[in-house]
């Protein structure tokens, strides 16, 4: 910003210009800040309208519907994100975890990762498991449009298996919210037994056991 003499601008502009200086302070902080700062003139709570920076700045992003639509059938829709790095490694050495979620009975599988690249062979693995327990074939996978998802091993195994892809906008957890939801019930989890001293490189192990109770049906309204 170029440097504006105090002496050249008017009195609402010397105020907008100073309200600017200080990071956007309120003006009525602004009038008295000449008696705690060295070198501001006397401003006054005249200015122009709404500051626009203010008003922008304080927006936030309005919440998503819930949805209630529902895959007609199992494995027509595949929710998939991924987890991690963690804090602390697991004792198996694993830092990251991808979690495949079934859109019409919500049964997740988990995966454990050393690396985020091994999120294909996982996913292949994934894949002939739950079709060759239930005689369907996966018709649409969804997940964000990070680079494990996108390379070129997973583009030609979409194409070669009929796979349709759904991808999310960036920065809109919302739209996963299937996925993020689930994550978030293994992390706050994780979080409880940190609590109660349980030591965080079984993190692996707990989420596992998580699951095993998601899947017998210990756990309701999950």
């Amino acid at each position: 910003m170029e440097l504006i003499s105090n002496n050249v601008i008017g009195e609402k502009d010397l105020n907008e210009l100073w309200h600017i200086r200080m990071g956007t302070l309120h003006h009525e902080a602004l009038r008295i800040l000449k008696e705690t700062v060295t070198g501001v003139p006397v401003l006054t709570t005249k200015h122009d309208d709404t500051c626009s920076g203010c008003v922008l700045g304080k927006y936030v992003k309005a919440t998503y519907s819930r949805s209630n639509n529902r895959a007609q059938s199992v494995l027509g829709l595949i929710h998939s994100n991924i987890c991690g790095p963690m804090s602390t490694r697991a004792i198996s050495g694993v830092e990251y975890f991808v979690t495949f979620i079934d859109d019409h009975c919500k049964k997740t599988w988990i995966y454990f990762l050393k690396t985020k690249d091994e999120v294909f062979d996982q996913f292949t693995q994934f894949k002939a498991l739950v079709e060759n327990l239930t005689g369907r074939k996966i018709k649409i996978l969804c997940s964000d449009n990070s680079g494990e998802y996108t390379d070129k091993n997973f583009t030609d195994f979409y194409a070669r298996e009929g796979i349709r892809r759904e991808w999310t906008a960036p920065y809109n957890s919302e739209q996963k919210g299937v996925a993020e939801g689930r994550i978030k019930l293994l992390l706050e989890q994780q979080k409880r037994c940190y609590m109660i001293k349980i030591y965080p490189s079984f993190y692996g192990e707990k989420h596992a056991a998580r699951l095993y109770t998601f899947r017998t049906g210990l756990l309701t309204g999950l």
